[in-house]
């Protein structure tokens, strides 16, 4: 058959490639968050607590202390929040 015989001859790639249209460098950036704000604060003193921990390990234990915060604690960040 036709197409059996074309398809063994092509020697293109059988599927394009998907391309991510490039960002705009120029672009304004997204305001920080209040928990970025809280992890900025915190992340380097856990760093330095247990320096061989991975930044994913280091990345939960900051969501729990985030999820575990009272309201006095988070207060500071979701201000800092605002005025961004």
């Amino acid at each position: 058959l036709r197409y059996l015989k074309e398809k063994d001859e092509y020697t293109g790639p059988w599927q394009v490639p998907y391309k991510r249209a490039k960002k705009n460098p120029l672009a304004p950036k997204r305001p920080m968050s209040s928990f970025l704000f809280f992890s900025k604060e915190r992340r380097k003193a856990i760093k330095d607590k247990h320096p061989n921990m991975k930044n994913t390990e280091i990345s939960s234990i900051l969501g729990e202390q985030w999820r575990n915060a009272t309201e006095e604690e988070r207060r500071p960040h979701i201000e800092m929040e605002q005025r961004e």
